[in-house]
């Protein structure tokens, strides 16, 4: 970190806002409005859980015009529009009285959110680190968790003493405030703007200058990181079922609880350590070691299906957090370099995205179809092994290219 100085420094704090910001505030406290917002509305969970699912798929679509927007605009003006579409958007929902309103403000703070968010922070720490790129990215990322158990707890008190309209107001002013780095410090999307180099110097790789010389996207690489997104992320949706995995066995629902929690808690602590080995080992060797833990850690719980072993077991699984974001990100940046990085990301973070939001639904229609969740975890496995069988043959395709 004693490098990481001036506006490098600058950069990461603006980039952690943006996390925070686009989905501390989104994903992980939307949550809290359901129940309050389906009692006033008449309504079940579900339909008012669907203002999340929306919010989601958009914020993907709004993740793709990144590149075409900073182009168009400048990467400050659209921050401005980004932060003002999703702060005010989420502010304007504690004003509605209807479900088809909600989901139209969803929309549209789920599509400004996607200029803010995932995209933009990694695209802008692609173009100022070489060095500590790892590192950096998995400080911004775990803001995103840090910030929403932080703001949560804010949010549910002022929702418990003022009601969810006033949570909405005050989610919208929060996310205002940590956009302010990025909105009003003088950094720029790229360091040639503020005429500096990225940390660490240049990419020289040989893939990354093919690629860029070709001024094409290699479709065999773009496949291979498409599918290793899908197949990595999706187990990411098991967690949610601890608490019906620990029922289905016969344990307490605490320890459900308690697994989903300690799974949660290493959401953070591995992005932390992902980042150190990244820098230090690289992407091809910390993508599938973490995919191997989270896979030895699934079947220890179905193997011994115990409190003391399933809770450490689910800490372990929790790992599956970095393999939809950090690694998804290293994978892209090392198979298609800087310069494209901003257009393939966005297509293959959809992937991502669409797994995410089926992911939940199957295990639960798996559930259903066979009283158990065996059927899950092989699914799981199966995916897992997949996503290593990516990783191997993106970087043998990079090393041919550097050849």
């Amino acid at each position: 970190m004693n490098k990481i100085r001036g506006k490098y420094l600058l950069v990461l704090i603006a980039a952690c806002g943006m996390m925070v910001s686009s989905i501390g505030m989104v994903t992980n406290v939307t949550g809290l409005f359901f129940t309050p917002v389906a009692e006033e509305f008449g309504l079940g969970v579900g339909a008012v859980s669907m203002t999340l699912t929306i919010c989601n798929l958009v914020f993907a679509a709004g993740g793709m015009l990144v590149a075409r927007s900073v182009k168009r605009f400048g990467f400050k003006r659209m921050l401005w529009i980004g932060v003002a579409g999703l702060a005010g958007g989420t502010a304007a929902l504690s004003l509605v009285s209807s479900l088809p309103l909600m989901y139209a403000l969803s929309a549209l703070r789920g599509f400004c959110g996607g200029l803010v968010g995932m995209v933009s922070v990694t695209t802008i720490l692609n173009n100022w680190f070489r060095e500590k790129l790892g590192l950096v990215s998995s400080i911004a990322m775990s803001c995103s968790g840090i910030g929403g158990a932080v703001f949560s707890a804010v949010l549910s008190a002022v929702i418990q003493s003022f009601g969810w309209r006033a949570g909405y107001v005050g989610a919208g002013i929060i996310m205002v405030l940590m956009d302010l780095p990025a909105l009003l410090l003088p950094i720029t999307f790229t360091p040639e703007e503020s005429g500096l180099e990225p940390l660490g110097g240049r990419d020289r790789s040989g893939a990354a200058l093919q690629n860029a010389a070709a001024g094409k996207i290699s479709i065999p690489l773009f496949v291979m990181a498409f599918t290793f997104a899908v197949t990595g992320a999706f187990s990411t949706a098991f967690p949610q079922h601890f608490p019906g995995l620990a029922e289905n066995f016969g344990l307490a629902a605490s320890v459900g609880s308690a697994m989903l929690s300690v799974s949660l808690v290493t959401n953070t602590v591995g992005k932390l350590i992902f980042g150190v080995l990244a820098d230090r080992v690289g992407a091809k060797v910390t993508v599938p070691l973490y995919c191997c833990l989270v896979a030895l850690s699934g079947a220890a719980m179905f193997l011994f299906p115990l409190s003391f072993v399933m809770i450490p077991a689910a800490g372990v699984y929790g790992l599956c957090y970095s393999l939809s974001t950090l690694s998804i990100v290293m994978l892209t940046k090392d198979a298609f370099g800087v310069e494209q990085y901003a257009h393939v990301y966005p297509k293959v973070n959809l992937g991502m995205t669409i797994s995410n939001a089926v992911g939940s639904s199957v295990i639960g229609f798996l559930f259903d179809a066979s009283g158990g969740y065996l059927s899950s975890l092989e699914l799981t496995l199966a995916f897992l092994a997949v996503a290593v069988a990516m990783v191997f043959l993106i970087y043998f395709r990079i090393r041919k290219a550097n050849a």
